[in-house]
């Protein structure tokens, strides 16, 4: 057993009979008077599992990991989506709801002193099996300036780019446009797009808003489309279906898509001018790049463990 080990059971033997002996002693009034009325800063999150228990993470951010707990039943917390009310079920618990009135936490307050809170989620240890997940807080003073955490964060990259492409089968079309590329955590991409879908070789022109999700080496997608050839109108609903490359010259925002889509008319018969089946090449060349870092929420944290 290593030291950090030693550490982490002494601290979590140390809480659990600090929460024991106290247990008892919270009581509403206890909760009213020094529990309300204070920003608490997330200083350590903890599961407990069978047999063991592991710190998932530490931070002391008062910015940005907080829970502010106002007398009139109201909250702050980014954590609890954002604001909402608080109220106490029975001497210990506390229960959270947003601003419409959902259920968002419930907990259990297993330690409470002036400077000091200790609780339990008990929605998350009930969902969880045994696993139970503690919270340890630290009063935020107005003064703290240095903040820090031990979680690994992330990037998302935002993109706007130009859309070149193909489609073929019965028919040949081109395709132009704009898109905006969100390349998320976990080799997701969210693409938004409207697109020119131009046959002038045989009188027809396209509009197609879509959408294109790309997980791993796959993308799917939906996309309404309006054509045109001077006389009439079609409509068409498109699911679409395929293949794609993310990183297209080891630059992040490039990204390829070799897809097949079924055109669904909506209100008139196919006309042989617009494709029932089609192939698609397209390519997303980002013109905009712009990037933020995240930090995994705590139930990610948990999976990623």
């Amino acid at each position: 057993m290593n030291v950090t080990r030693i550490f982490r059971f002494l601290f979590f033997l140390a809480t659990s009979l600090a929460a024991t002996q106290s247990f008892g002693q919270i009581n509403q009034q206890k909760i009213r008077d020094l529990f309300a009325g204070k920003r608490w800063g997330l200083a350590l999150y903890i599961t407990q599992m069978p047999l063991r228990n592991d710190t998932l993470f530490r931070t002391r951010n008062c910015a940005e990991e907080f829970l502010e707990v106002f007398p009139d039943g109201s909250f702050e917390s980014p954590d609890l989506n954002k604001v909402g009310k608080w109220e106490i079920l029975n001497d210990s618990m506390v229960l959270f709801r947003g601003s419409g009135g959902s259920r968002l936490r419930q907990v259990v307050i297993n330690y409470l002193s002036a400077d000091s809170l200790v609780t339990t989620d008990w929605g998350l240890s009930n969902k969880r099996g045994r696993d139970a997940f503690i919270e340890t807080f630290r009063a935020c003073q107005l003064t703290e300036k240095n903040f820090f955490d031990t979680r690994e964060s992330y990037t998302i990259t935002n993109t706007w780019g130009l859309n070149l492409g193909f489609q073929q089968f019965r028919a040949s079309f081109a395709e132009i446009g704009i898109g905006r590329g969100i390349f998320g955590r976990k080799g997701r991409v969210v693409m938004p797009m409207i697109n020119l879908e131009l046959a002038p070789w045989s009188g027809v022109y396209g509009l197609a808003p879509s959408v294109m999700v790309e997980d791993r080496i796959f993308t799917y997608g939906l996309a309404l489309a309006g054509y045109t050839d001077s006389e009439n109108t079609y409509f068409r609903l498109r699911p679409m279906a395929g293949f794609t490359l993310k990183s297209l010259f080891g630059a992040a925002g490039y990204t390829t898509q070799l897809f097949y889509g079924y055109n669904i008319a909506i209100g008139e018969v196919s006309d042989n001018k617009i494709n029932l089946h089609s192939i698609n090449l397209r390519i997303h060349l980002p013109f905009s790049r712009s990037t933020r870092t995240g930090k995994f929420s705590p139930d990610e944290e948990y999976e990623r463990k």
